[in-house]
């Protein structure tokens, strides 16, 4: 059953999932992470979550690349999870998994697949041009690659930076770390995933990455 905080923000995505404009849909995970934050902010104890730890699966895949869990990690710090890669029950997929209280597990993995959505669609725009170029003759399969190594990279950190400031402003630091009982239950699971840093090789595609994620730094959202 949902509650009704995650009826909101799961309506915010379909919104901004349903507007062509990858703008709209962006401007929805800071929106999220401010209902969520201040869910919890208000919220009295025992009220809409049952406080149970479970875990969301987010994204899927026989082939889990090193942005999926960099997104992961992103995700996680900013909506009161643990994120980390486990394999699902029910077909032995890798997955991209969310560990925490109900409500903030499946905002999570929400969040997670309507982020990776509008990255997804930057990619295609960039291999549709990059296969135009290859015909052209002038342009090589590893340079479209380190140019879409780099925008991914940059997408992340603008969305990082954007959701920390975000944080910052409105004083939420204590409203996404996660529960004791869920730090508990992930270390339980002995798991050594940690962040991992990777350099960019084309600072332009970086840069065009950054600022395309940061753009999620704006004051009011989605007309509220």
């Amino acid at each position: 059953m949902q509650s009704k905080i995650e009826k909101r923000v799961l309506k915010l995505l379909r919104l901004a999932g349903n507007n062509p404009s990858p703008e709209e849909a962006e401007r929805a995970l800071l929106k999220a992470q401010e209902l969520m934050a201040k869910y919890h902010l208000d919220m009295v104890p025992g009220e809409e979550d049952d406080g149970d730890i479970v875990r969301e699966y987010a994204y899927w895949s026989g082939n889990i690349c090193y942005y999926h869990q960099q997104l992961g990690q992103i995700i996680s710090e900013n909506f009161r999870t643990k994120g980390f890669v486990s394999r699902r029950k029910s077909d032995g997929k890798r997955a991209i998994t969310f560990l925490g209280e109900r409500i903030d597990a499946r905002i999570s993995a929400a969040v997670y697949n309507d982020v990776l959505k509008i990255l997804n669609k930057y990619l295609g725009e960039m291999r549709k041009r990059d296969k135009e170029r290859r015909a052209s003759g002038h342009y090589s399969k590893a340079r479209a690659k380190i140019e879409r190594d780099s925008f991914v990279l940059g997408f992340l950190d603008g969305i990082d930076k954007a959701l920390a400031a975000q944080v910052q402003e409105n004083k939420w630091e204590l409203m996404v770390v996660p529960s004791d009982e869920v730090n508990k239950a992930y270390l339980s699971l002995h798991l050594k995933w940690k962040r991992t840093e990777f350099r960019t090789a084309d600072q332009e595609k970086y840069q065009e990455g950054y600022r395309k994620g940061k753009k999620y730094r704006t004051k009011k959202l989605l007309g509220e």
